[in-house]
């Protein structure tokens, strides 16, 4: 999975809008867009800001959890292995 889709799918976890990002993230609702598509270079620790502007370990945590529902039923665990 790409980085971009990962950090729009942190935004999403933590329920925010790439307005909301952006402001915390200290940029305009563009540039959140151009990262989430990867149509710019972000470093890593642009990437860590733009983490902490959508919650940090909260949201990280959240996803993992997430995951790890997906990774715990049986029925899915053969698609997800392959």
């Amino acid at each position: 999975m790409k980085r971009g889709v990962l950090l729009k799918l942190a935004r999403i976890f933590a329920g925010k809008s790439q307005l909301e990002v952006a402001e915390r993230f200290g940029a305009d609702q563009s540039t959140i867009s151009r990262i989430e598509h990867e149509d710019m270079y972000i470093d890593y620790a642009m990437e860590l800001r733009y983490i902490d502007a959508c919650g940090g370990r909260k949201v990280l945590q959240t996803m993992l959890d997430g995951i790890q529902k997906l990774l715990d039923r049986s029925d899915n665990n053969h698609l997800l292995l392959a």
